[in-house]
């Protein structure tokens, strides 16, 4: 009987879930902002030519729409100009 007791008693002790809250203060923490909101863009496939210049030379790429394009474009890189339809 004393072995069956002490069998459940570690039975239910390795059933019990671990204690995994967070004793940390949250209101202290602050979390990671972006530089500049990004806008939500859409996934319709209207292709634009955008012009860029980077590091004082000048260059195309084809974005899927102009909200992408002006979206993915790094910081460091100026629009010169954005036409539609994809570069050639």
């Amino acid at each position: 009987m004393r072995h069956f007791i002490l069998t459940c008693a570690l039975v239910l002790n390795a059933c019990t879930a671990p204690n995994t809250t967070d004793n940390t203060n949250t209101s202290t923490t602050s979390k990671p902002t972006l530089d500049v909101e990004q806008p939500v863009c859409t996934m319709e496939y209207m292709p634009v030519c955008a012009t860029l210049e980077q590091n004082g030379q000048q260059f195309t790429k084809t974005f899927g729409n102009r909200c992408s394009a002006h979206s993915f474009i790094p910081k460091d890189t100026k629009v010169i100009k954005v036409d539609d339809g994809a570069c050639e």
